[in-house]
């Protein structure tokens, strides 16, 4: 590889998923004119050089993955990994279905644990409920032009106005009826598991005369209506939205809550015709410029497809992505994130780890604070 100049986030972009070693003459051979067409139907039958090997796949329906016995590393016990000769993956979208399938000893662990269960399945003596650290985190992206498609004027474009919204939601109260306690309030628009992060407390404690101050200093009307995207039939959608919808009433703002299905929103999100939507985020590398690339570059998708644009922000962050030295390159993300939590682009909500619900004999698996689920050391205890 020769690149241009230092890349401090390398070793980190190629520690992930998408960068697995696959065999050239197969990823050739497979069907299509273009590579594009090839990656598509090389993901119908992979190969890789995992733990374990793909072995059939209904699409909505179940997926297998056999034992891959040319797998290159050892266990602790000096055994060859991986332990489990094959892993069935059924999809169960619903969640009281996995869970009571779960429960049955049917399958042997879940994911996607809704919040709301996390201590019924911790009392649970077959069960061991994990929550397992994450760099998840929830928000509210705001649309912060100064007009809309629609070419309504956009008071969300005065930071005032997205400081007072911050300051007028408890996240105290908010993580308790939302995770059940299971959330954290945010310190950045990173979670506190992302490299580099910078701690300054939790962001926007709850302040509602501070708000109030705020919006009247900025000239907001009481009453005045902002509307924010949920999806139709998301429980944690609607948990929030209802939530920030009675907390902002009480400093004068009237929250319109939008349901949309999934592809109209997202069509509409990077398209720009929103005013707020519902949002979260889990890092796919460990380290901060991934996250920063979307929520605060503007050059690359204008922070989050909501016209949020600093330049002093865009030329820290391009600084940082040659900066060899640590120090320094941990200095100029501390810029960042202070520029931008006084901007406000966005609603800062929680962080919450990943709740994962197993049987008492499943041991080995960890999920990491990616998200990825690392099966190559789990096995079943006899």
């Amino acid at each position: 590889m020769h690149l241009k100049h230092p890349d401090p986030t390398l070793a980190a972009g190629l520690a992930t998923f998408n960068t697995g070693i696959m065999p050239q003459k197969l990823f050739e051979a497979a069907q299509g004119n273009t590579d594009e067409e090839k990656a598509k139907a090389f993901a119908e039958h992979p190969v890789g050089s995992g733990a374990f090997m793909f072995d059939s796949w209904q699409r909505g329906t179940q997926m297998v993955l056999k034992r891959n016995p040319y797998y290159w590393q050892m266990g602790e016990d000096g055994k060859p990994l991986p332990y489990l000769d094959e892993i069935d993956f059924p999809v169960i979208p619903d969640d009281a279905t996995r869970i009571l399938k779960l429960q049955a000893g049917e399958v042997d662990g879940a994911e996607l644990i809704p919040y709301a269960r996390v201590q019924d399945l911790k009392n649970d003596s077959n069960l061991n409920m994990v929550l397992f650290p994450s760099t998840k985190v929830t928000f509210l992206t705001m649309n912060v032009r100064p007009q809309l498609k629609d070419g309504t004027a956009n008071p969300l474009s005065d930071p005032r106005v997205r400081q007072a919204l911050n300051y007028a939601v408890d996240k105290k109260a908010l993580i308790k009826i939302v995770t059940f306690d299971v959330g954290a309030p945010v310190v950045s628009y990173m979670s506190s598991a992302t490299p580099l992060v910078y701690d300054q407390g939790p962001a926007y404690p709850y302040d509602p005369e501070k708000a109030k101050a705020l919006l009247k200093d900025a000239g907001i009307a009481p009453g005045t209506e902002i509307h924010c995207f949920a999806l139709a039939g998301g429980a944690d959608d609607n948990a929030i939205l209802s939530t920030v919808q009675a907390m902002w009433s009480a400093v004068g703002v009237t929250l319109k809550i939008d349901l949309v299905d999934n592809a109209t929103r997202t069509a509409r999100y990077r398209a720009g015709d929103f005013q707020m939507r519902t949002s979260l985020w889990t890092d796919d590398i460990a380290d901060p410029s991934e996250i920063t690339s979307y929520f605060a570059y503007y050059p690359l998708i204008q922070s989050l497809h909501g016209g949020y644009e600093d330049k002093t922000i865009d030329s820290l962050f391009e600084a940082s992505q040659k900066e060899a030295d640590k120090a320094k390159r941990a200095d100029e993300y501390k810029q960042i994130q202070e520029i931008y939590m006084k901007a406000a682009p966005i609603l800062f909500l929680y962080q919450s780890p990943y709740p994962v619900a197993l049987r008492k004999n499943v041991k080995g698996f960890v999920q990491i604070p990616l998200g990825n689920n690392i099966f190559s050391g789990a096995y079943i205890e006899k």
